[in-house]
Order: C-alpha cells, then sequence, then structure tokens
C-alpha cells in the first residue's frame, strides 16, 4: 500500500468526506496546432488513465481509434513515454501534480471542509493569513470570511465596538476596515455622519412641503377634511394621507438613529 493510498483511508478523511469520490482530479486538453486531437487525463485514488482521440478529416476517421493507457501509481513514476506526452499536451505543472499524487504528496488542505478551514484561518497570526489567502480560490474565500476578519479586528483593537465602527464593516467589510489606516478610518466616519445628517434634512424637507400643502387645500375648502396624524387637519385624499403618515414615520426613525448617533459619539469616541 503506498503513502496517498494510505491517506486516502485516514479515518479523519473518511469522516469528513475529503475523498468522496473516486475520482481526484480531471484535466482535458487540444493537442498544439496544426493538430487537434483530443486528450482527457483522470487522476484516480489508484491509478493515472490517460485517453486520447485523435480528429482527422472523415476520409481518413476509419484509420484511426481512440486510444487509452492506465498505470497505477509506481508504474506511473516509471513510465517516461506517459510523463512525456502529459508534459507536452498538459504542461509541466500537470505533469508535477501527478508526479507528487504517485508519490504521496497531495494537496490535502484545499480539500479541507470549509469549518476546518475556517478554524486553521482563525488560529494563525495575520502574515500567515494573508499568504494562506494566496494560495488558491477556494482557501482565498475562506480567508475573506467576514467572521474571520471581524475576529482579526478585535485581536488588534481592543475595546467596546461603536456603532460607527460596525456601519462602517457593514459597507465596505470587516477587511476593508481592519486595513484601514486610523486617518482615512475618521474621514469615513465623518463621511458617514454627515450622509446622516443630510438624509436627515431631507426627509425635514419633505415634511415641511407635504404639510404646506395641506394647508393650502384645507384654505382653498375643494376637498374635505380629514384627521391627519398628530391631530392636524388637512385636506388630502386617502392615498395622500397614507404616503404623509410614511414620511414622517420615516422621519420618526431617521431622528431616533442620529439621536443615538450623537449620543454614542460624545460618550464612546472612535479611538
Amino acid at each position: 500500500m503506498t503513502a496517498a493510498v494510505r491517506f486516502y483511508e485516514s479515518p479523519t478523511f473518511q469522516y469528513y468526506e475529503v475523498f468522496k469520490d473516486d475520482t481526484i482530479a480531471q484535466f482535458t486538453a487540444v493537442a498544439p496546432s496544426p493538430h487537434k486531437d483530443f486528450y482527457y487525463l483522470s487522476v484516480t485514488k489508484t491509478k493515472i488513465i490517460w485517453r486520447w482521440w485523435r480528429i482527422t478529416p472523415r476520409n481518413e476517421a476509419a484509420k484511426f481509434s481512440p486510444g487509452e493507457a492506465s498505470d497505477t501509481y509506481e508504474e506511473f513514476l516509471q513510465d517516461d513515454k506517459m510523463q512525456k506526452e502529459i508534459k507536452q499536451i498538459l504542461g509541466k505543472r500537470t505533469l508535477d501534480f501527478c508526479l507528487n499524487v504517485a508519490a504521496g504528496q497531495l494537496d490535502f488542505l484545499p480539500r479541507m471542509p470549509p469549518v476546518i478551514l475556517k478554524r486553521i484561518a482563525k488560529m494563525i497570526k495575520l502574515e500567515d493569513l494573508v499568504n494562506l489567502e494566496c494560495t488558491c480560490k477556494r482557501i482565498a474565500e475562506v480567508c475573506n470570511d467576514e467572521s474571520i476578519w471581524k475576529r482579526m479586528y478585535l485581536q488588534h483593537h481592543p475595546g467596546k465596538l461603536n456603532d460607527v465602527i460596525q456601519e462602517l464593516a457593514r459597507i465596505f467589510g470587516w477587511k476593508r476596515v481592519f486595513f484601514t489606516s486610523k486617518l482615512k478610518l475618521q474621514m469615513q466616519i465623518r463621511r458617514l455622519r454627515l450622509e446622516k445628517v443630510r438624509g436627515d434634512e431631507e426627509t425635514n424637507s419633505i415634511i415641511s412641503a407635504s404639510l404646506s400643502t395641506s394647508v393650502e387645500d384645507d384654505m382653498s375648502g375643494e376637498m374635505p377634511s380629514i384627521l391627519f396624524a398628530g391631530g392636524q387637519n388637512c385636506a388630502c385624499s386617502k392615498a395622500d394621507n397614507l404616503a404623509r403618515q410614511k414620511v414622517i414615520e420615516i422621519s420618526h426613525r431617521g431622528s431616533l438613529t442620529s439621536a443615538k448617533t450623537n449620543q454614542s459619539s460624545r460618550g464612546n469616541p472612535p479611538y
């Protein structure tokens, strides 16, 4: 039993179903010009299978038929012909991968379930996490998880998180907030507060415009008066009345949010 086969039968890998399928990797390619032959390479738990199809004109198709060569791991390490063809068609990286698999050196880390990868990412240092992110696409997706970078932010910035930092993390993500300098972060906090203030001013202008319109309609006497929210009488239709109530509810929520933001900014500064 080779080293690679022993890895496949490991209880840990069987529990997490790391190698659930018999096929580990598959590769396809077309021969370099002027040939158009099609090649297929399959790496399984016990063998390396190499198949090819000759692409020829119709009048010569009967002369050629698809072919297949199959080697065990021990045979592949000694099969110079198959190694040469794989290197010529698929490249040196694919050949090195097959040689490593046959020697029992498989890339096990990208095949681990996300639960284990996240646990590993939370235990390593910042420099190692950045380097681990550059290994492959699947690991990069796990390393960019929001929970990992939030944990990293709390480790390097101890203290209670205020509402503004959490709002910036919700907009830009914890990774960007972590790598942003304190000066730029303060500028973004100030910009976010200004946007909230402007939003409150726009809401107030809408309310004042609607109230002035209702007073003019009430003075003209064209429509019957309807009791509006807050005990005010305004001449409006049922749809307008509901719309204005919605605006006042939005304004009330916005004023509460701005009040909470101002209170938190006074008692708990960002830095």
